[in-house]
């Protein structure tokens, strides 16, 4: 299921400037300690140098879940290198039922997020010249059965490209966020009323053309689209001949990067040694009931942990994914039909000054990176729908200027 950009992003390009200010003002604090790698927050007790802003942190936390009692649990991962800033906090129970705490170390569903992850292994078959985004659904290695479906509903499949897709300009209606929203829509229904369906990439491109006529011509509007991502999956598969799990992998060099706990939720990808993914909730509904299928293709599936999530940001915005700087630019320039909501290439600007770029999720997730201020955040809350005025932004907001300014 997408992220709530109809909402989330859009509210957040007119507030974007909040956090920003706080990051701004708590950029030129003294300087920051905190525990190594090796005694991380929620591993073994802080030590004296980073028990202040580790313990300001959680307390923090405890304040959130205090005050939105519906949401289980929640953990943060912040990294700075410049800073010596490497701390975690979690807080609440990652499973209503068993009553286990949650933990640093608890992986979650990222839901939406995995676009940023999609859209860089596509850009890193455009720096390795094997695609351009100028290419056709055709030309890019769309399945053909995919493509008819889109041009028997009115598509002009010869004029949408991927460029279009990877930022939601492609007109290609959205089939998780259709008319109702991701948690009223048909999607929704049709998921809610089969738990256990097993979908395919086929079945939910089908379910946007049953369901949506096309929005706009090719490049000419924004409209968030997982269905567009679904069609960047495929390419990764047919550029890659692996699946999107492990096209991800290779492209992306998780290796590398040390990303040891993320995996796409296939049933092939999940590490041996990886332990159950947290429970998230949308209401009263256990996502883990729900088949991985629902989620999987290129607009979700990635199971990671926090820290994963904020090293693969902070190495994204670092300029240690892409071998070429260049492609980097790219991935952060904005086309016109764009500029409304800032976004880039699977990616948000929050902010000009500092550039920060920003992806959320649906289930409960939240990046963010400023490569300015070398200060990265990922954040992971158990409730989708959280009543009383819940906003990931002023969140990440507190965390900011939490262990900023915790000298």
């Amino acid at each position: 299921m997408r992220g709530r950009r109809r909402t989330s992003i859009l509210d957040a390009m007119n507030l974007r400037c909040t956090t920003f200010a706080v990051l701004t003002a708590v950029a030129g604090a003294t300087s920051i300690t905190s525990a190594p790698a090796s005694a991380r927050a929620g591993t073994v007790p802080p030590t004296a140098t980073d028990a202040a802003p580790h313990d300001r942190l959680q307390s923090l936390l405890d304040r959130e879940l205090s005050r939105y009692p519906s949401i289980p649990g929640i953990v943060v991962q912040v990294i700075s290198a410049t800073r010596h800033l490497d701390i975690a906090a979690a807080a609440g129970t990652d499973d209503l039922d068993a009553h286990t705490p949650m933990s640093t170390d608890s992986s979650v569903r990222i839901a939406s997020v995995t676009k940023t992850f999609t859209a860089a292994a596509t850009l890193r078959l455009v720096e390795q010249h094997r695609l351009n985004l100028s290419a056709t659904l055709v030309e890019a290695g769309v399945e053909p059965d995919l493509v008819e479906l889109l041009r028997g509903d009115g598509y002009d499949v010869d004029a949408i490209t991927v460029r279009q897709l990877l930022n939601h300009t492609s007109g290609i209606a959205d089939f998780a966020g259709n008319a109702g929203g991701v948690a009223g829509g048909p999607y929704a229904a049709a998921v809610l009323a089969d738990p256990g369906r097993r979908w395919t990439r086929g079945d939910q491109v089908r379910f946007a053309v049953e369901h949506d006529d096309p929005l706009a011509r090719p490049g000419t509007e924004y409209h968030y689209s997982d269905t567009g991502y679904v069609l960047l999956g495929s390419i990764l598969e047919s550029h890659t001949g692996a699946s999107f799990g492990q096209a991800l992998r290779r492209l992306l060099r998780f290796d590398r990067l040390g990303l040891d706990s993320t995996y796409v939720d296939d049933g092939v990808e999940r590490p041996v040694a990886e332990r159950s993914p947290a429970h998230q909730y949308v209401g009263e509904v256990d996502v883990d009931r729900l088949d991985p299928s629902v989620d999987l293709y290129g607009g979700g599936g990635i199971v990671t942990t926090m820290r994963d999530l904020a090293t693969f940001y902070a190495a994204l915005f670092g300029g240690r994914v892409f071998n070429d700087p260049t492609t980097l630019t790219m991935m952060t320039t904005i086309d016109s039909a764009a500029d409304q909501v800032h976004g880039g290439l699977g990616v948000y600007r929050l902010s000009d000054a500092p550039p920060c770029w920003y992806h959320d999720a649906f289930w409960g997730v939240a990046a963010l990176s400023c490569p300015d201020l070398d200060l990265t955040i990922a954040v992971a809350w158990t409730q989708a729908i959280v009543p009383g005025g819940f906003d990931n932004r002023q969140l990440l907001d507190a965390v900011a200027k939490t262990v900023l300014s915790a000298a």
